[in-house]
């Protein structure tokens, strides 16, 4: 029983610590920590809920997905279709998709009562 309570008030100390610890190394925890305190500081200046900050740069970063030149998903589905599927096509095919996720993000924008209205529904 020692042992548990010892473990329990290392753990309390180190809690937020160790529970980022458990995901990433100190390097890659360097790299992702700064720029995010930073966006939650950039929230609290512009006066905007931080939790809607960081899911509209979810669906931003979503839709760099799909848009060329750097549009990962797409360059993953030209390595699975036939020959005489072209990039053109894929890129064109994409379209319709890109603007539904503009659309998504302008939403956001306009309405960020969307991005908390499932969570609140189902509490």
């Amino acid at each position: 029983m020692p042992l548990l309570e010892a473990m329990g008030r290392v753990l309390e100390r180190v809690r937020d610590g160790l529970a980022t610890g458990v995901i990433a190394d100190s390097g890659t925890l360097g790299q992702i920590s700064p720029p995010s305190i930073v966006l939650v500081v950039l929230a609290d200046q512009l006066g905007v809920p931080v939790g809607d900050l960081f899911i509209g740069i979810g669906a931003n970063l979503q839709s760099s997905f799909l848009t060329p030149p750097f549009g990962f998903a797409l360059f993953s589905l030209r390595s699975v279709t036939p020959p005489q599927v072209t990039k053109g096509h894929i890129y064109h095919g994409a379209i319709p998709f890109i603007l539904l996720q503009m659309l998504v993000l302008l939403l956001i924008i306009l309405f960020p009562q969307l991005v908390t209205a499932l969570p609140h529904l189902v509490a």
